[in-house]
């Protein structure tokens, strides 16, 4: 059968027709169904996958396994190509991403395990807090961010509560392991905490736990290895310390209980035998030690007392000063810290007249011995120690002997001789003790403590009117004399003089209080015809080299 030349034109037409039309079906099949789009998002096609979507890059292959920064925000696309959502770990470090895949930034808690998928790794991961950067990186390490240090481990996780770590702190190297405090914010503490027993403890400004004795807010404490301060007394090295309930030491005179005790100024207890035997040193020390080195000499040295060495400007500023005192042939003085023991001496062991500066202790003994005195002789005791009445006190001596004084002499480590006559002939470090002894019953004793004001005004005395509240007390005192200028401290003190016949004496003797320092005790004799305005600059002086001592 022959087929038309027609009729297969027409079939090669049909053929052709039929594969243009396949090709331009194929074509359109792949353009519109298989072609990808770059940088465009496509989502999943399943019911469950609504919510995923993908990223195609600029290469048309879905982003796997890396980070994208996209319209500003960071994405993660795991190994299903989809961009992550919920907590994830990447790289041993967890990240948390919005439900539309943007990575979350600043600062990041990680709390809620719900958040993870099922083929999540981390499930067992402790809730914690983080801070994720704008490129996407933990911060590790210490680390500041508005002002307060914080510090994160290797994986980005913040540290809070007490944490050991052997790491560097502002550029040093610290010991291993060294715990830091932190809040539940993360913030590194420092100041006065609360642990979770109620009791409060310290955290040095480095954020570490101080232990040890150290000064806060100007008391003293001495705290456990868990930065808990220690209460009560405690012995240390052979010397007591008391702290009282909040752990601060206590200072200056306290009463705990019934009694009154005397502390330093970082809680030690300082006895009147420590005193004494500082001052008795003086007398007792070989030859060769320096409290002694002047006795084989023609002049006298200026020496210190309890480890104190004075330096040449002491030294020399001292010398012209006694050197300058007018119709001065003996001087001697001692100074002394009342809550260390150091000060400062020189020719302690001459005596001379020591007219009425005897007066203060002597009435500090008879209180001791007859405290209803008090009640009964308060005004005639006032004027012996305030207005120096030679009568009254001759009156006084004659009416209660002398046994209870020389028992008080006694006690101060002093011959029971300097009882004996109303006026006797006494020592600068003599007069120290007394005053030492002075001190602590007047501080000590509830007795004591009653007469203390009847020291503080006397009629006359270079310690009274140099560093005392002279001035404050006469305020019309014209502004430009030594006398206006007083410091103001409170002291506690009695004077002598006199120029009568054979009998030449200028003395002073008795306890200084500085503002928020320690006491200290000067005695100054000297056998000047009553001259007390010749004293002021070896007292001002001798405050001057205290200051040396705290």
């Amino acid at each position: 059968m022959k087929i038309s030349l027609r009729k297969s034109v027409i079939v090669l037409l049909l053929i052709f027709i039929l594969v243009a039309a396949s090709s331009w079906a194929v074509q359109f099949y792949y353009l519109t169904y298989l072609k990808k789009e770059p940088n465009t998002w496509e989502y999943g096609e399943s019911p469950e996958d609504y919510n995923k979507k993908k990223y195609i890059k600029a290469n048309e292959e879905y982003a796997s396994c890396e980070w994208l920064s996209l319209d500003g925000s960071w994405y993660y696309f795991g190994a299903d190509e989809y961009a992550v959502t919920g907590l994830q770990e990447i790289n041993g470090s967890t990240f948390k991403f919005t439900n539309s895949g943007t990575l979350e930034t600043g600062w990041v808690d990680i709390t809620s395990h719900s958040e993870m998928t099922d083929s999540d790794s981390i499930s067992s991961k402790k809730p914690h807090r983080e801070y994720v950067t704008d490129d996407h990186t933990l911060l590790t390490g210490w680390q500041e961010i508005d002002g307060s240090k914080y510090y994160f481990d290797t994986k980005g996780e913040m540290a809070t509560g007490n944490v050991t770590l052997d790491e560097t702190f502002d550029g040093e190297k610290l010991s291993h392991d060294t715990t830091f405090v932190f809040d539940n914010d993360g913030k590194l503490l420092s100041g006065w905490q609360t642990n979770a027993k109620g009791r409060k403890f310290y955290v040095n400004q480095d954020g570490t736990i101080a232990s040890g004795e150290m000064t806060i807010d100007d008391k003293w404490y001495n705290l456990e290895d868990n930065g808990v301060p220690k209460t009560g007394w405690i012995n240390i090295s052979g010397d007591r310390y008391y702290y009282d309930s909040e752990g601060a030491a206590a200072s200056g005179t306290t009463k705990l209980g019934n009694s009154y005790y005397t502390f330093a100024l970082d809680g030690k207890l300082i006895t009147e035998d420590f005193l004494l035997d500082q001052l008795d040193e003086l007398q007792t020390m070989e030859e060769g030690n320096y409290a002694n080195q002047y006795k084989n000499s023609e002049e006298p040295e200026i020496v210190g007392i309890g480890g104190y060495t004075p330096d040449s400007s002491d030294i020399s500023r001292l010398t012209n000063i006694i050197e300058d005192m007018p119709n001065c042939r003996t001087c001697g003085f001692v100074m002394i810290n009342l809550y260390n023991g150091q000060g400062i001496a020189y020719n302690y062991d001459k005596t001379v007249y020591s007219a009425s500066c005897i007066k203060g202790p002597y009435i500090a003994s008879l209180i001791s011995y007859k405290p209803e005195l008090i009640e009964t002789r308060s005004n005639a005791l006032i004027a012996i120690v305030r207005d120096s009445d030679n009568d009254i006190y001759s009156n006084t001596r004659k009416s209660y002997g002398r046994e209870f004084f020389g028992d008080w002499c006694e006690a101060s480590h002093v011959t029971r001789d300097a009882s004996i006559y109303h006026y006797p002939q006494l020592s600068a470090i003599n007069l120290a003790k007394l005053w030492v002894h002075t001190y602590y019953f007047m501080n000590t004793d509830e007795a004591g403590r009653e007469i203390r004001d009847w020291y503080t005004t006397p009629i006359a005395g270079s310690i009274y009117t140099t560093l005392g509240t002279y001035s404050q007390n006469n305020a019309s005192t014209d502004s430009s004399s030594d006398k206006a200028k007083s410091l103001g401290y409170r002291t506690e003190s009695k004077a002598g003089w006199i120029c009568e016949g054979k009998y030449r004496a200028t003395t002073d003797g008795g306890i200084i209080y500085p503002d928020d320092s320690a006491p200290y005790i000067i005695s100054i004799i000297t056998d000047m015809p009553s001259d007390m305005d010749s004293l002021d600059p070896l007292t001002l002086e001798l405050n001057n080299i205290y200051t040396k001592t705290k």
